[in-house]
């Protein structure tokens, strides 16, 4: 079983690898002229090109309407930088729960193969270690269960091993197939506004869309064959329902927005809005909605300037932390 939410974990990536590159495709039938297209291409390719850069965000998510629950909402800000091969990323804000409000402070940098994190003064400040310490670490923590094991990802004869598992898995190559024929267009739009002189671009993907489509259908009945070869207990799934999925999701989507200067043609800010509702009226069903949301805004600057990420003067070695603890 592990092997196969492995399989589902790498059919996800494959799902992201065919939506993500159309979503910047040069192509007019998503809503985009050829100009705008092109320009958006250059700004997006040009950015990437960067090694070193700064950025600053501010982020809220929220759950509503889950039964028995009260609603969840996170507020957050930040700002970060990377600098040839190191990174670093603070994180502000405060998260209410069960109708209490609990504040938090993290800061992560990335140096080189090491890591350090700081929770705050309740978990000691900051802690570091070697990052192949703390995939290790996850894999002995997580166990059987975890869908991947994370040593696995970094092993390329590993990963050759598993591929070739999964693809012999019956259903795998079909679910590989419906993947390859999806059609952008279906689920995918998008458009440009300008405002205080930059380009804003939209880019949409409908949740709804996507799984009314036969590609993404046969992509999940496929995937339900591989489980059921698997483990008996998931032979209950209709595919029958799919259209009806596809129904609930009809208000869910997530935009991804990106501001371009047309002069330099940078990405100057980046704008992610997630939206899951999920309505049961819609199917013919009674009751409340659960909604969930995610929104994030991140402003650019800075390409090409060096900002200096420097190790914490002190540190505890999680590796050691984590041991002693666990002895």
């Amino acid at each position: 079983m592990r092997m196969f939410r492995f399989a589902v974990v790498l059919m996800v990536l494959a799902l992201f690898a065919a939506v993500v590159p159309a979503t910047f495709a040069q192509d007019t039938s998503l809503g985009l002229s050829e100009d705008d297209a092109a320009l958006l291409g250059a700004a997006t390719a040009n950015s990437s090109q960067y090694s070193q850069l700064s950025f600053s965000y501010t982020g809220d998510f929220n759950v509503a309407g889950i039964p028995d629950s009260e609603d969840i909402s996170v507020s957050f800000t930040g700002a970060g930088a990377a600098n040839e091969g190191a990174f670093q990323v603070t994180v502000s804000g405060q998260a209410t729960i069960e109708g209490e409000a609990n504040p938090f402070d993290v800061e992560l940098r990335v140096i080189g193969d090491m890591f350090y994190i700081n929770l705050g003064p309740a978990m000691g400040g900051w802690l570091g270690g070697k990052s192949e310490d703390l995939m290790s670490m996850a894999t002995a923590m997580g166990g059987s269960s975890l869908p991947v094991d994370p040593s696995t990802l970094s092993d390329p004869d590993a990963m050759e091993n598993a591929m070739g598992e999964i693809m012999n898995m019956p259903g795998m190559m079909d679910a590989m197939m419906a993947l390859s024929t999806l059609d952008p267009a279906d689920f995918i739009s998008q458009a440009r506004t300008d405002a205080d002189g930059l380009a804003s671009f939209g880019t949409t993907i409908s949740f709804g869309d996507l799984m009314a489509t036969e590609e993404m259908q046969q992509f999940i009945t496929s995937i339900a064959a591989a489980a059921a070869e698997q483990d008996s207990a998931m032979q209950g799934f209709d595919p029958s329902m799919l259209p009806m999925i596809a129904m609930l999701l009809s208000d869910s989507s997530v935009t991804l927005t990106q501001d371009v200067d047309p002069a330099t043609e940078l990405v100057e800010a980046v704008g992610l809005d997630f939206s899951l509702n999920l309505d049961p009226t819609t199917i013919g069903q009674t009751g409340d909605p659960i909604v969930v949301g995610l929104g994030i805004d991140v402003d650019i600057s800075g390409y090409g300037e060096a900002v200096e990420i420097v190790a914490p003067e002190s540190f505890q070695d999680i590796a050691q932390m984590m041991g002693a603890m666990s002895s």
